[in-house]
């Protein structure tokens, strides 16, 4: 096997998200991302704002990045996305995280329509998660 190789197998693990691993199935499908969704779109909603759309692209970009904090152990933006946590156990909590910070409550209660999510749990148990908006 070539160092390409080696390489190329070690940088896709890194942005392998492990329920998808077994199922493969869409990211917009998996269970995390769309509990994610629809807890946005339900405070969305009783705010009087329109219901956004879960974008695969987005939420393959999102991805990526929480795999890659939780593979490295960084907390900072940085790839394409506009919010992130860590430390949330679960999807609600890291949605209710973000609308308590004014500078993350723009984005998920903003003009955007489109949204991707993304979340990763690190090896020594982290979550992190990621909100991409378009």
């Amino acid at each position: 096997m070539t160092k390409f190789m080696i390489a190329t197998l070690l940088v896709s693990s890194w942005f392998a998200h492990p329920n998808l691993d077994s199922r493969e199935i869409p990211l917009s499908k998996d269970e995390t991302i769309v509990a994610m969704f629809q807890e946005m779109n339900e405070k969305r909603v009783r705010a009087g704002l329109p219901e956004m759309v879960l974008d695969e692209e987005l939420c393959a970009l999102s991805q990526r990045w929480s795999n890659r904090m939780a593979k490295t152990g960084s907390f900072h933006h940085g790839g394409g996305e506009n919010v992130i946590a860590r430390g949330q156990d679960d999807p609600v909590a890291a949605i209710a995280a973000w609308l308590r910070s004014p500078g993350h409550r723009v984005f998920l209660m903003g003009r955007s329509t489109r949204v991707g999510f993304g979340a990763q749990q690190s090896s020594g148990g982290t979550w992190y998660w990621t909100g991409t908006f378009r």
